[in-house]
């Protein structure tokens, strides 16, 4: 199994929190959350390699860290979508019978439960689509394909209802995994409370906890502030 973790250049990341929060928040927000994400990958075993697609300069460290590849984005080819299957094509041309895309902003993401993930992908059938949606049912946050090109990418609006589509026609088996740590992503101030809302029951780390903590409690200031 290859894993491919597609990351956005931290200053461009997460534009749709631009309200609550300042670029460099932001900027910082996205750093600790891949770094959270790769730090619980490189404990996951049965992973041949991970490989980081992204235009991000600084996650060269990163990725040398963990042992992790980089394949730059082709500005020839831009978009999430290019990007991934770039990926996935140098994966399989190299060997990979399957390949599992998951995504960056994952601050619940933990190792012991993507295990659980790829058991049953691996118990799934010889044309398998494994897919964690998000929390509101219409994105994906993990799929994992074997074979690793079953499907082209279709991310984007109504990203789960196409992908399951495109895997349907290719007669491919199609499991839904449940999962909290891998449904809640970063769009929203409402995505950072509800993390909070499951620190109970899950790892945060303490920097990212309280990171959260302050924008909320910033967020509620301002919305009594308005109310005043």
């Amino acid at each position: 199994m290859d894993i491919i973790v597609p990351v956005k250049r931290f200053s461009e990341a997460k534009t749709r929190l631009a309200g609550p929060l300042r670029p460099a928040e932001r900027a910082t927000l996205a750093r600790l959350v891949v770094s959270t994400v790769l730090e619980q990958l490189a404990r996951v075993r049965r992973i041949r390699r991970v490989i980081l697609a992204s235009s991000e300069p600084s996650l060269e460290q990163m990725a040398a860290r963990f042992g992790f590849e980089m394949l730059m984005d082709d500005p020839q080819s831009p978009g999430l979508n290019a990007a991934v299957d770039r990926a996935v094509t140098q994966s399989v041309a190299s060997g990979a019978g399957d390949v599992g895309v998951v995504f960056s902003d994952l601050p619940l993401f933990n190792a012991k439960e993507f295990e659980s993930i790829l058991d049953v992908h691996f118990g799934g059938a010889p044309f398998q689509v494994t897919i964690v949606l998000d929390h509101f049912g219409t994105g994906i946050n993990v799929r994992l394909c074997r074979p690793g090109d079953l499907l082209t990418s279709l991310y984007g609006r109504n990203s789960a209802i196409e992908h399951q589509r495109a895997a349907a026609l290719r007669g491919a088996e199609i499991r839904a995994v449940d999962s909290d740590c891998f449904s809640h992503d970063l769009d929203q101030l409402a995505d950072i409370q509800a993390v909070l809302n499951l620190a109970g029951q899950h790892a945060v780390s303490p920097t990212l906890r309280a990171m959260f903590r302050k924008w909320v409690n910033q967020d509620i200031r301002r919305g009594q502030s308005k109310c005043a």
